[in-house]
């Protein structure tokens, strides 16, 4: 290869490899900007919009939940939601899991936290009342395939009624609308 020719390859890589750090310095120092990250969010939001994805106020809320509060709080107010009770045995084939209890014929009970869908709780039947002595436990459907849209129903209630109103009036709201168990 020519000296020419290397030259004008090596001028090249050069001249681009360093306008791309530069760019990718120049970018970092943007996206710390509070101009441009406040603009970020608009035009994220923007997006949704016109995509469809925040239509209304339950939309809005609903992203604002899964975007800061599902199963994100490690801190709640301890409100349990009985969602069902069934054999263990149908417990494990619903949600193909396997309980260490060997007596497959055992009832358990199954309980969500209101505020962090990922807190469950699984009790044997004669441990419920125990349970439901030393926690907050509201009623829900019990049926094993159906119970999601109370628990999402009454779950976003509580959420809404928190942003409106504040965290003690929704748990109040939530314990005096919905009977324990």
């Amino acid at each position: 290869m020519e000296n020419e020719v290397l030259e004008r390859i090596r001028k090249e890589y050069n001249d681009i490899t360093g306008s791309i750090d530069s760019n990718f310095r120049e970018l970092s120092r943007l996206e710390d900007n509070a101009i441009v990250k406040r603009y970020n969010y608009l035009k994220k939001l923007k997006d949704m919009t016109s995509i469809g994805e925040l239509k209304n106020h339950k939309s809005v809320l609903d992203h604002c939940i899964e975007e800061h509060g599902y199963g994100k709080a490690r801190q709640t107010n301890e409100i349990w939601l009985f969602m069902f009770e069934c054999p263990i045995e149908a417990f494990e084939k619903r949600f193909n899991v396997r309980l260490l209890e060997q007596d497959k014929s055992k009832i358990v009970a199954y309980y969500t936290d209101l505020e962090n869908k990922s807190k469950h709780a699984i009790v044997l039947k004669e441990k419920q009342i125990e349970f439901e002595s030393t926690h907050r436990v509201v009623t829900g459907k019990n049926d094993i395939y159906d119970y999601l849209d109370r628990y999402y129903n009454i779950r976003h209630e509580f959420f809404v009624s928190c942003v409106e109103e504040g965290q003690d009036k929704a748990v109040e709201m939530i314990l005096q609308k919905y009977p324990k168990r």
